[in-house]
């Protein structure tokens, strides 16, 4: 992940060079002139020029290549931790994601995949220590989703929704009702389910962890 020890802001720094706006041995001190130092005025910069940002993101990646060519959903998020809204990003198709903070920070970032949770569901928070939380309906905070692991790489493919919050019921309902469908269908058919736990400290969340087949 690039985005380590200040990776968004280089990545600001050439874009708006490329563009004129700062000159290329700025040190960026100015770059509150151009861009408002929010999570929405952050995001709404790289919105408004995204083909610039894939671009100069590719350029500085060390790892997965963006292939996102547009936005195709946007929110606001409650971070818990420090009391303001977040602005989140959804790259078109499963093309990946942002999340927006102040100060030109980057809370959370994937070149691929995407998170259908935060589309569908509002009641959905982000903390700094525990990633994308739900809200429950004591108010509590609940750990978002599956878990999906490989094995002999200990890979996590990403966090996806078990269940969510159903108002028409007491139990939760909703969400990949079938996790080995999923994973035959993102992954390919070379993985099987090793593990299935119900995870103690959160609500109504169970990793089911998945290895290659032999």
């Amino acid at each position: 992940m690039i985005f380590q020890c200040g990776g968004i802001f280089a990545i600001l720094l050439a874009m708006l060079s490329a563009t004129g706006a700062l000159d290329t041995a700025s040190d960026g001190t100015d770059i509150k002139k151009i861009i408002e130092p929010t999570s929405i005025g952050l995001a709404t910069y790289v919105k408004d020029n995204f083909g610039l940002f894939v671009e100069k993101y590719n350029e500085q990646a060390d790892d997965k290549t963006l292939n996102a060519s547009s936005v195709e959903f946007e929110k606001e998020i409650y971070v818990v931790d420090s009391d303001y809204y977040a602005y989140y990003l959804d790259f078109d198709e499963e093309n990946g994601y942002a999340l927006f903070g102040n100060d030109y920070s980057l809370l959370s970032f994937s070149a691929d995949g995407d998170l259908p949770y935060l589309r569908e569901n509002g009641n959905v928070v982000f903390s700094e220590t525990e990633g994308f939380l739900f809200i429950a309906e004591d108010g509590s905070y609940g750990k978002v989703g599956f878990e999906y692991a490989d094995e002999s790489t200990d890979e996590s493919y990403g966090t996806y929704p078990d269940a969510w919050p159903n108002e028409n019921h007491d139990d939760f309902a909703g969400g990949i009702f079938d996790p080995d469908a999923y994973i035959n269908g993102r992954f390919g058919s070379g993985y099987y389910c090793y593990s299935t736990e119900r995870l103690s400290g959160y609500q109504n969340v169970i990793q089911k962890d998945y290895a290659p087949l032999q």
